[in-house]
């Protein structure tokens, strides 16, 4: 279903007329901006009134972020990572058992955002409203940073946004090496052969360990250091392999059917085997002992 334009909305709104929208689509071809921040700028909308229109052209409910009653309560139901990375506001629990997570979210609100938040926070289903980006911002420096009040909120600085990945796992045990070494800053986890949106929910799960990732190609995984991990696919690094190639870093595979999948697992020189879902604490760990495993866990 096609969605309706925003400036037809905010005209069936009555939040402005027929000039004040061609003022406006003027300016946005002139400076190629999004037709909501063209109409904020030249002051023909307030940003209320712009949030207003995309909820209806999106299908979700506004919320004034500044008028909701936010503090360090709120940070126990989503790192602050997490929330900056995706612009995600957690305000409350709710359902009979506590199952239901309702969060404030930037528009568009991204499908595998949205993904990603329920994964982290483990949660069955999330309610989504959505927000400016502004008022998320100052959102976030109430809950996580003791701001006092919400608009004298000083600026900050947008989060970087990277695509990563995230999945539950039956591990293998992995060996640590006992012997104390000073070791270098461990870099990003390579996530190969994922869809965006499992990329981006393996990713939060992830950050929210304080741990960093990227999503990779076939050069990037065959090239890899030996100390680097790679978590992909069961069936993707089976078909790496299926041209003779070799991965240097140590592989982590995910199956869905672990049980009946080892021995292709084990054929692939795989460090060890991850099944969803996936919990991000036990994933850290096991990316960890990957990393300081002094060799494989089996045979090639």
């Amino acid at each position: 279903m096609k969605k309706e334009r925003l400036g037809k909305i905010l005209l069936e709104m009555g939040s402005i007329d027929e000039l004040q929208l061609q003022a406006a689509l003027a300016y946005q071809r002139q400076w190629g901006m999004p037709l909501g921040r063209a109409l904020i700028e030249n002051r023909l909308c307030s940003v209320n009134q712009v949030m207003q229109a995309l909820a209806k052209q999106i299908g979700l409910p506004f919320i004034d972020l500044d008028k909701e009653t936010l503090g360090a309560k709120q940070a126990s139901l989503l790192p602050l990572k997490v929330a900056e990375q995706y612009r995600v506001v957690p305000l409350r629990i709710e359902g009979a058992r506590h199952e239901v997570l309702v969060i404030a979210i930037a528009a568009p609100a991204p499908l595998a955002s949205i993904d990603a938040v329920q994964s982290v926070s483990g949660k069955r289903r999330v309610v989504t409203h959505i927000a400016s980006d502004e008022a998320i911002v100052r959102a976030i420096g109430r809950i996580y940073r003791g701001w006092s009040q919400a608009d004298r909120a000083p600026p900050e600085p947008a989060a970087a946004r990277e695509a990563a990945q995230y999945y539950r796992e039956a591990e293998f045990d992995l060996e640590v090496d006992s012997r104390e070494e000073t070791q270098p800053e461990p870099g990003p986890v390579l996530l190969y052969g994922w869809t965006d949106q499992a990329g981006s929910t393996l990713g939060a799960l992830l950050l929210s360990q304080s741990m960093t990732s990227t999503a990779v190609g076939v050069a990037a995984v065959l090239s890899c250091s030996p100390t680097e991990v790679v978590i992909a696919p069961l069936g993707a690094i089976e078909e790496l392999l299926a041209s003779k190639k070799k991965i240097p870093g140590r592989v982590l595979v995910v199956s869905k059917t672990p049980s009946s999948e080892i021995g292709r697992a084990r054929k692939t020189g795989a460090w060890g085997m991850l099944s969803p879902p996936i919990d991000a604490r036990r994933l850290a760990a096991t990316i960890q002992r990957c990393r300081e495993a002094p060799g494989f866990l089996w045979a090639t």
